[in-house]
C-alpha cells in the first residue's frame, strides 16, 4: 500500500544533512520520533543558509522526488531556523530499556531505596564535575522525560515536604505558548488519574488563573500577600474558590527562577503551578528561555555558562514541567502526611528511619 501525503504540511526537527546545488538547499530532518529522516527542499529565496543540528521549522507542499532515495519530499515555502547550531557536535544516545524490561519479565520488582547516607559505602564519593557534552546527548530529541530521586535541603517539617522525593520532569521542544504546556499537563494528570482510580481527574479541563487574577481573588476574601508568591493556605482558597484543582500562570519574574522565559513586557514569567487539593502546588512548569544573550544580560554568573552554551546547540523554543510522585499520591489518595507515601520517608534534622531485616 502506498503512502498518503496531505498535500500541504507543516514539519519541524533538526537539520541532520544539508546539500547546496543552484538556488536550492536540500536539508534532511529528523524529528527524534521516527528513525527515517525527511528531505525538505528549500529555496535560497526562502532561506539562505541553515546549518546541520539547528532545530528548524518549515511548511510547504508535497512533491514527487526526482531522487530514488525518497518517494515524496517537502518543497518549502516557509523555511525558518528556530534555534541555531554554532557549536557543532554529534549527538550520540544509549538506552536502558533493553535491561529494563528483561528484569520485569524476570519478575522482578522495583523499588527505590533512599540514597542519602552519611556512609562512603563503596568509596569513590569524592565530588566530581560533569562535562558539558554529557548533557547534550538528549539535545536531538523533542520529547523527554526522567523519573528519579530529587534532593531538597528544606528545614520544613510540613506534611507536604521531604528531603528526599521523586520527580517526574519532562521536556517538550518547539513550543511558544504556556498554554501549550498546561494541556500537556491536563492530559497527563487524567491519563494517570483516571487509570488506576477512575478518578473524576480524566474528563477534568482545569480553570486557569493569571497571577494578577488570582491575588485579586485572594484580596476579596481578606488575604494577606508577602511578595514571596502564594502560601499553602492561599493555594488551597484558591482549589475551595474554583471547587477543582486550577492552573495560576504568569508569576513575578522576581519569584522565578532566572532560566524562564518572560512575557513582552518583561515583568512577567511564563510559567504556571496547577494547585490541587490536600497538597496545594503539585505540577509546576514554564516555557524556557533559549536566547543566549537574553540569559546572558540576566548575569548568571560563569558557573552558569554550559547552560547557556547548551542555547547555542540548535535550541528550540521549549517548555517542561515537573510533578513530585508523592505529592501526586497524597492528592490521588487523600493522605494526609507525604511521609506516609514512601516506605522510608526522609526529611529535616536527620531523619533516616532505616531498618536491617535479615
Amino acid at each position: 500500500m502506498k503512502r498518503q501525503y496531505r498535500l500541504y504540511s507543516s514539519r519541524t526537527g533538526w537539520a541532520d544533512k544539508v546539500h547546496r546545488k543552484g538556488k536550492f538547499m536540500f536539508v534532511h530532518i529528523h524529528d527524534g520520533l521516527t528513525t527515517g529522516s525527511l528531505q525538505i527542499v528549500v529555496p535560497r529565496s526562502v532561506c539562505k543558509s541553515v546549518t546541520v543540528g539547528s532545530a528548524v521549522k518549515a511548511n510547504g507542499k508535497w512533491v514527487k522526488s526526482e531522487g530514488a532515495q525518497q518517494d515524496m519530499e517537502l518543497f518549502a515555502t516557509d523555511f525558518v531556523v528556530v534555534g541555531p547550531n554554532t557549536y557543532q557536535r554529534t549527538l550520540v544516545i544509549k538506552f536502558t530499556v533493553t535491561c529494563i524490561s528483561c528484569q520485569s519479565t524476570q519478575g522482578f520488582v522495583h523499588v527505590d531505596p533512599p540514597v542519602l547516607s552519611l556512609n562512603d559505602c563503596e568509596g569513590g564519593g569524592d565530588v566530581f564535575v560533569v562535562d558539558v557534552s554529557d548533557y547534550s546527548n538528549f539535545s536531538g530529541i523533542p520529547k523527554v522525560y526522567t523519573i528519579g530521586n530529587t534532593f531538597r535541603a528544606e528545614k520544613s517539617l510540613t506534611r507536604h515536604h521531604l528531603a528526599e522525593f521523586q520527580m517526574l520532569e519532562a521536556e517538550v521542544g518547539f513550543v511558544d505558548k504556556i498554554e501549550e504546556v498546561c494541556d500537556l499537563v491536563e492530559k497527563y494528570i487524567g491519563y494517570i488519574g483516571f487509570k488506576p482510580l477512575l478518578l473524576s481527574f480524566s474528563s477534568a479541563t482545569f480553570p486557569r488563573l493569571s497571577f494578577v487574577e488570582a491575588k485579586s481573588i485572594l484580596d476579596r476574601q481578606g488575604e494577606c500577600f508577602s511578595g514571596k508568591g502564594l502560601t499553602k493556605q492561599q493555594e488551597l482558597a484558591l482549589v475551595e474558590y474554583c471547587k477543582s484543582p486550577v492552573f495560576v500562570t504568569h508569576f513575578p519574574h522576581s519569584q522565578r527562577a532566572f532560566y524562564m522565559r518572560r512575557t513582552p513586557d518583561g515583568a512577567n514569567a511564563e510559567c504556571f503551578d496547577l494547585l490541587s487539593g490536600v497538597v496545594g502546588e503539585l505540577v509546576g512548569g514554564s516555557l524556557r528561555e533559549n536566547d543566549p544573550n537574553e540569559l546572558r544580560s540576566r548575569n548568571c554568573g560563569p558557573s552558569l555558562d554550559w547552560y547557556i552554551n547548551l542555547r547555542e546547540q540548535g535550541q528550540p523554543p521549549s517548555g517542561g514541567f515537573g510533578i513530585g510522585i508523592e505529592r501526586f499520591l497524597q492528592t490521588l489518595l487523600g493522605i494526609p502526611n507525604i511521609r506516609d507515601t514512601v516506605a522510608f520517608p526522609r526529611w529535616c534534622h536527620r531523619h533516616c528511619n532505616l531498618q536491617c531485616i535479615v
